[in-house]
């Protein structure tokens, strides 16, 4: 009646279950699929209640919640039996850190999916780059303070110092708001592309161009390049395709820069690669690290398209 899953694995069941292979399947007993691990997605809960409605499957089921090992789980979670809340901001604005609503008729938005209210015992606070609370209208990273925290990792006193101050609050390396009580993720510290001062979620990259016709959705990693020549970074981005044609393969990359442009993001370097070529986690995310290492070391020779 209960499970928990990372956002992609919405995508991954929506995508590759069969209708023929649905026959006689009944959802009606999950009371709470909970949503972890990654940042949260609409349009992922969408798909997925499209797909399994037919088979029971209840809207008011899907939940959310904000987890790591370091806090035993969880910190947040949404309320049972309601759909976790979306809000829209101008994706503009949160490049720059900042919380806004978009006016109407603007199509440069961003819809943000809750993670709930903190649990009991619990707290978390939005913090600067100097780890200095800022207000609910800021983006900034999340710490967190609570009953079932961890107290380092072991043989790792390093990594502990970093994370952990002699307050007991830990900071998570995720970014994120805080609005109407409730704790907005929006990506991962480390991930983030600074181009010209200007801050962009790979997330919002990887949402564009998954949509693009001909690539396969959810295998799709966007990523930041070093320019020595401007002295900033530019956006990457690998998508695996089937497409083999060199001239679809120039279109197809054009049609992917286009996208971005859609967006307001100028995608710099698109690297087309064959299916199942992305690295995955050993949660079986597609990693961001080791796929930008591999395709920028030039040393597979499956790489098609730059």
């Amino acid at each position: 009646t209960l499970t928990w899953l990372p956002n992609f694995g919405y995508n991954l069941m929506a995508d590759k279950i069969h209708e023929e292979e649905l026959e006689g399947l009944s959802m009606e007993s999950l009371r709470m699929i909970i949503n972890c691990s990654e940042p949260v997605r609409a349009e992922s809960h969408s798909k997925f209640v499209n797909t399994f409605a037919g088979n029971g499957f209840k809207e008011n089921a899907l939940s959310a919640c904000y987890a790591m090992a370091e806090t035993t789980f969880a910190v947040t979670q949404t309320t049972p039996g309601e759909r976790p809340r979306e809000i829209t901001v101008d994706r503009n604005k949160l490049s720059e850190g900042i919380v806004e609503f978009p006016e109407a008729g603007d199509t440069v938005s961003r819809v943000c999916v809750s993670s709930g209210k903190t649990i009991t015992d619990c707290e978390l606070k939005i913090v600067d780059d100097n780890r200095k609370e800022i207000d609910n209208k800021r983006v900034g990273e999340i710490a967190v303070k609570s009953v079932s925290l961890f107290d380092g990792y072991r043989n790792y006193p390093e990594k502990t110092a970093e994370v952990l101050d002699d307050d007991g609050w830990y900071y998570t390396g995720d970014y994120g708001f805080i609005h109407d009580e409730e704790l907005y993720v929006i990506g991962r510290k480390k991930d983030i592309i600074i181009v010209a001062g200007k801050n962009i979620y790979p997330e919002d990259v990887e949402d564009t161009v998954n949509q693009v016709e001909n690539i396969i959705p959810g295998r799709v990693i966007a990523f930041a390049e070093e320019d020595m020549e401007l002295g900033t970074e530019q956006v990457g981005v690998i998508a695996e395709t089937k497409v083999k044609d060199d001239e679809e393969l120039k279109k197809l990359r054009l049609n992917i820069i286009k996208a971005g442009m859609d967006i307001d993001i100028n995608i710099n370097s698109v690297y087309l690669v064959p299916p199942r070529w992305l690295i995955k986690s050993s949660a079986g995310k597609p990693s961001r690290r080791a796929n930008k290492k591999r395709v920028l070391s030039r040393i597979d020779k499956q790489v098609w398209s730059k």
